[in-house]
């Protein structure tokens, strides 16, 4: 009777602690955290709440428009996760960059669709024997 009791007793004090741990991994896949255990600085909620300044770059230190705007510009602009965060107008800016063609009544995620097959055929074949041999 005293091992059933201490079960159940076990069992709900589990289940209060689960209650209230804070499930870090949760908040930093969905940008409410910088890093596991680490909560954003008044700086940087600034840059991503105000300025809009997408989570990846925020992680990188990337705290001004300016900035974040410069990244953009010299970065790899296939960086998906990125792309994802613009609003449909920068992604047709983005596709005319790149000269990809799209039909006026495209929707936002049918550009970033042919952006990505468009950049595909590009890669060379050669590139990856030489890294077999």
């Amino acid at each position: 009777m005293l091992l059933l009791f201490g079960g159940q007793l076990a069992q709900e004090a589990k289940k209060i602690i689960y209650n209230y741990m804070i499930n870090w991994g949760m908040l930093v896949s969905k940008g409410r955290a910088k890093a596991i255990g680490v909560s954003w600085s008044p700086e940087e909620e600034y840059a991503l709440y105000t300025l809009g300044i997408p989570v990846d770059l925020v992680r990188k230190g990337i705290l001004t428009k300016e900035e974040a705007e410069d990244e953009l510009a010299t970065k790899d602009m296939l960086d998906f996760k990125l792309i994802r965060s613009m609003t449909k107008e920068e992604i047709k800016t983005l596709a005319n960059e790149l000269g990809v063609a799209f039909p006026e009544e495209a929707k936002r995620l049918e550009i970033i669709s042919l952006i990505k097959n468009s950049k595909l055929p590009d890669s060379d074949p050669s590139d990856n024997q030489e890294s077999l041999e």
